[in-house]
């Protein structure tokens, strides 16, 4: 039986449900097929492979791959939110996660840019604010302090953990 899984039923949050962390890899040439779990927790990777040959099928090395996810998930809990968008990027060019630069693309009268910290985060799945910090209006120093210190507050009103496999809405 076939079913059709795209983002906009049922079948796709059952389908992400049951495999999350889970991928085939299918390759003729180099005789692989198997079920790969690869799953992410506090800094740490946690990778399995599941051959359809050592496991005489592919139905059964799916159930092992599943069942060595399911260990993994019950032992080590996600990233919380706040932890998840404490996590500085590497493109990152303030070193503070959430916190960039801005240059207005609309000159003002005199043809001045104006630039600006900005505190940016998302309190909510699909949902993102941010806060204006004048550079011409606080100075570099006090915009940056005040962005970094708006980004730390709205931090704190943030909870839940953090779902790679959640559909956002």
């Amino acid at each position: 039986m076939f079913f059709y899984v795209s983002e906009s039923n049922l079948f796709y949050d059952i389908f992400i449900q049951i495999m999350y962390g889970i991928t085939r890899i299918d390759n003729d040439k180099s005789h692989t097929h198997s079920w790969v779990v690869t799953i992410s927790r506090k800094n740490k990777k946690y990778f399995g492979s599941f051959s359809d040959a050592t496991y005489e099928s592919k139905k059964k090395a799916l159930a092992a791959a599943k069942k060595y996810r399911d260990e993994i998930l019950s032992l080590y809990d996600p990233l919380t939110l706040k932890e998840f968008c404490s996590i500085v990027k590497r493109n990152s060019k303030s070193g503070i996660s959430g916190v960039c630069r801005y240059k207005n693309n609309e000159p003002d009268k005199e043809g001045n840019y104006r630039w600006y910290w900005i505190a940016t985060w998302s309190p909510e799945p699909g949902k993102t604010k941010q806060k204006k910090f004048s550079i011409n209006k606080y100075g570099e120093e006090e915009a940056f302090h005040k962005a970094v210190f708006a980004r730390k507050e709205a931090l704190e009103n943030i909870k839940g953990y953090f779902d790679p496999g959640r559909k956002s809405k």
